[in-house]
């Protein structure tokens, strides 16, 4: 089996999710520790993140959804990085995080939740049926709406499944508000539609 590749920017490609290493800050310890207390594995990966283009990630922090370049915010930070294996997939997805980017940058309609942060460290339960639909539509009747990182990545790409006709449960079969980030690497390493490509080394873009 070859070893993981250490990925650039020019690497990337939509729709790659990011996963950010623990860089020893009070967040990161405090993420970190309590996705090990609950024995997660990858407990060291504390923040996600989606690929709209090469350059810009779209991910969920303390201001909402919001865009980072991660050759400049994000220049700093090491990442394991996932990539769907449907292109297709890769593409809506890409295109999926952008509209709710631009969405909440026109409306300031989705905020983050450090309390669903906090309570998605704890036992996964299977996605509601009805989920995805009902957050589409709280999402359009401008319904504040709060997410945290790892939960953003979950949702956008059930969003993007449903988009192109696929089951939203084929993609991420749990539901996003108990897929804190290291449970979220497990379920990419367990799936068959996405495949580890390599990592990135901080401040190596």
């Amino acid at each position: 089996m070859a070893p993981p590749k250490q990925l650039r920017a020019a690497d990337l490609a939509p729709g790659d999710i990011l996963l950010q290493y623990n860089q020893s800050n009070i967040a990161g310890k405090l993420i970190a520790f309590g996705q090990a207390m609950v024995g997660d594995k990858n407990s060291e990966l504390v923040h996600a993140g989606v690929m709209f283009d090469k350059t810009f990630m779209i991910e969920a922090l303390m201001q909402g959804i919001t865009g980072s370049d991660i050759r400049v915010q994000n220049k700093s930070f090491a990442y394991r990085v996932f990539r769907p294996r449907n292109t297709a997939l890769g593409q809506t997805e890409g295109n999926v995080v952008k509209f709710l980017f631009d969405h909440h940058q026109s409306h300031k309609s989705m905020r983050y939740s450090w309390r669903g942060a906090v309570a998605a460290i704890g036992t996964a339960r299977p996605m509601s049926a009805d989920n995805v639909d009902r957050m589409m539509d709280d999402i359009f009747r401008l319904k504040p709406t709060a997410f945290f990182c790892s939960q953003f990545v979950v949702m956008s790409y059930q969003l993007a499944a449903a988009q192109m006709g696929l089951s939203p449960k084929s993609i991420f079969p749990f539901d996003d508000a108990k897929m804190p980030p290291s449970r979220l690497a497990m379920a990419c390493e367990s799936n068959p539609a996405f495949e580890n490509i390599g990592y990135m080394q901080p401040n190596i873009r």
